[in-house]
């Protein structure tokens, strides 16, 4: 018996080191447990802010945690998502349930305020505070995934992460007034039968658009449940040198043709006008 007790003593230990080698392993893989708040979600949230803000992505707080903290008060996402991958979900709840801002220590983005959909779409947005991957896993080249103006996603690796940050302190001393106040290059409006001129159209719609140019050439279609009229709007130049025209049509209502030439990136106009009317 005191044989046997001895063995299984010994199986017991080796059980239990296994065990803790495999928690020390774990640890070392995801040092802030697993985590999925994706940054795509993040993306959405802020471009949908912005889309419903004159192209401005959350910019009031006393931090840049406070301002990205208002896309949870307009029900843009969760307190799960906006942790980020290295704060607790109860440490974030109990602030936002309060009302309060998060800071530093409660989100676990590094997010860029004051951005707008008129900038450079080099400039990053938001990454992860710590080099993580997808699901909270220590990254492999110490890199992580970067969120740029636009809604692109791109990864940067840690070889070229201090390369990286240098660039992005030179492109934001380049920016211009007009970036820097979200203004759009062309403006779009939507003009009804009638004259009105709707911020926003609750109709199935689609919108066409063909692109003509020395570098492109070609057409296209895009289409929704719902529009609003900022949607219309260009903030940053579609081509270089060439036209572009768009026709919109919703609820048995077709608009003309409307072009707008691009020079240099820089458009003929400055506003246009998709007047509607009913289809022949």
């Amino acid at each position: 018996m005191k044989i046997l007790r001895k063995r299984a003593m010994v199986w017991v230990c080796v059980l239990l080191m296994i065990v803790g080698g495999f928690l020390l392993y774990l640890k070392r893989l995801y040092p802030h447990g697993m985590s999925h708040c994706c940054i795509l979600g993040m993306m959405m949230a802020l471009e949908e802010y912005a889309g419903e803000h004159d192209g401005r992505y959350p910019w009031k707080g006393e931090t840049p945690e406070a301002a990205l903290g208002r896309l949870h008060r307009e029900g843009l996402t969760d307190a799960n998502t906006l942790r980020g991958m290295i704060v607790p979900l109860k440490a974030v709840e109990e602030i936002l349930d309060r009302g309060g801002d998060l800071g530093p220590a409660s989100c676990g983005w590094h997010y860029v305020p004051g951005l707008t959909l008129a900038d450079d779409r080099k400039l990053a947005l938001l990454w992860c505070k710590e080099p993580l991957e997808h699901n909270g896993q220590r990254s492999h080249d110490g890199g992580r995934e970067v969120l740029f103006v636009g809604g692109e996603r791109r990864w940067i690796s840690g070889s070229r992460w201090q390369s990286f940050l240098k660039e992005q302190e030179d492109l934001l001393k380049q920016r211009s007034p007009r970036e820097s106040e979200g203004r759009a290059l062309v403006t779009g409006a939507i003009e009804m039968p009638d004259a009105r001129r709707p911020e926003r159209i609750d109709e199935p719609y689609s919108l066409t658009e063909a692109c003509e140019g020395p570098a492109v050439n070609g057409s296209g279609s895009s289409s929704g449940s719902s529009l609003r009229r900022s949607d219309l709007d260009w903030f940053r130049a579609p081509l270089d040198n060439g036209t572009v025209t768009r026709t919109l049509s919703f609820a048995g209502l077709t608009s003309g043709p409307v072009t707008v030439r691009f020079t240099n990136g820089e458009p003929d106009v400055s506003e246009v006008v998709f007047r509607m009317r009913n289809r022949q």
